[in-house]
């Protein structure tokens, strides 16, 4: 073989060595998802892992998060149970990025999106076992003077057959007041309850259990409640996102209650107002018509301190998601339930008990988590 003909193979040798090492590069960091301060990606090399990166230059977003692990990874190594929580097996630094391994656990949901393992489980008892679960990992990280402050539907895993938290990058001391700016967006809008609306940050465990009755809503009935389009608040300036976030949830807040909550506004332009942030107008226009509208509302803070009835709550929960008192003489659901349920499954009456007072306005009036394992809607 001459020298020119070494020479060509050598470099298609080179050129498939660098291929195959672009394709392990790709596979190396197979995207899973991405939140406000990170990419969850999989390694491959333990496949069996999930690795969390979190890039953050001044390392200050990310302290709650790898703080969390390691005071739970001491606990843990002194023979403590942590039950119902995804804890990082390994945490390491690589300059700025910082790792988190994970073991590998399936999700569950985004609102409205069961994976197909979720579906299959997608019964009454999974109800019960969902409530059971996240109320056992709420009841220790309560004891431990510790709020996750931000329970949604894409922060809970299944592992190992159980339903787990994940992602503690917001948790926050029950006894430690934090700072004005660092209050705000601690919980996704969907998720945030009623004092949380009106910037009453002294609840946050209490706020773990509204936001957990609004991911069970979300998992086992599909509602429209608590929910707009997201795309609505990306171009809002900063003070307009947070005006806009807290009104739209104040209206969905009012379809639950049945009652306007806004000073001027009765409850056929509540219900306007909400199918338009559901499903937004295209024409530009229309949009930003209808998200300055919201902006501009006016809260009655009279008007929510006076729902401090649970059987009212309750009477609520099974007027919207009990079927049988939805469907009409004729049949069909009625135009205003069309706006708040999309799914057929139906509530019983212990279940809209829990949720009740889960879901009870006044904050000091909600049930512990603790409480919730020994609810006759969990009994076996």
């Amino acid at each position: 073989m001459t020298i020119r003909s070494w020479f060509l193979l050598s470099k298609l040798f080179l050129f498939w060595i660098v291929a195959v090492s672009v394709d392990f590069t790709r596979a190396s960091s197979e995207k899973l998802g991405e939140g406000s301060y990170g990419v969850v990606t999989v390694d491959p090399k333990h496949s069996k892992y999930v690795i969390k990166t979190m890039v953050d230059k001044d390392r200050k977003l990310i302290e709650p998060e790898l703080n969390f692990h390691m005071h739970a990874s001491e606990l843990l190594a002194k023979g403590q149970n942590i039950p119902n929580i995804l804890i990082a097996e390994a945490f390491f630094w690589e300059r700025d990025v910082l790792n988190l391994r994970f073991p590998r656990a399936e999700k569950i949901a985004g609102p409205g999106m069961l994976s197909e393992e979720a579906e299959e489980m997608h019964f009454v008892t999974n109800k019960k076992k969902f409530l059971k679960d996240i109320a056992s990992a709420l009841t220790w990280l309560h004891e431990q003077n510790i709020a996750h402050c931000d329970i949604k539907l894409p922060n809970i895993m299944y592992y190992q057959q159980a339903y787990v938290l994940i992602d503690f990058g917001s948790v926050q001391s029950r006894v430690h007041v934090i700072d004005e700016i660092e209050k705000i967006h601690k919980t996704t809008s969907w998720y945030r309850s009623p004092e949380l609306l009106l910037n009453n940050h002294s609840f946050p465990c209490e706020g773990d259990i509204w936001s957990t009755a609004i991911s069970y809503l979300h998992l086992f009935y599909d509602t429209r409640l608590f929910k707009y389009d997201g795309e609505l608040d990306k171009d809002l300036t900063f003070s307009k996102a947070i005006k806009f976030q807290q009104n739209i949830m104040l209206i969905n807040l009012s379809l639950f209650l049945d009652q306007s909550l806004f000073k001027d506004t009765n409850l056929e332009e509540i219900k306007h107002l909400q199918a338009s942030a559901y499903n937004p107008p295209r024409k530009k226009s229309a949009l930003v018509k209808t998200r300055e509208q919201i902006i501009a509302k006016t809260i009655d803070i009279n008007l929510l301190s006076q729902f401090n009835n649970r059987k009212y709550i309750k009477d609520r929960l099974l007027q919207l998601f009990r079927d049988e008192l939805m469907i009409e003489e004729d049949g069909f659901m009625s135009e205003e339930d069309e706006l708040i349920i999309e799914g057929d499954e139906f509530m019983s009456e212990e279940e809209a008990e829990l949720l009740s007072a889960m879901m009870m306005i006044p904050p000091n009036m909600r049930i512990m988590a603790s409480s919730i394992l020994h609810h006759e809607f969990l009994s076996e």
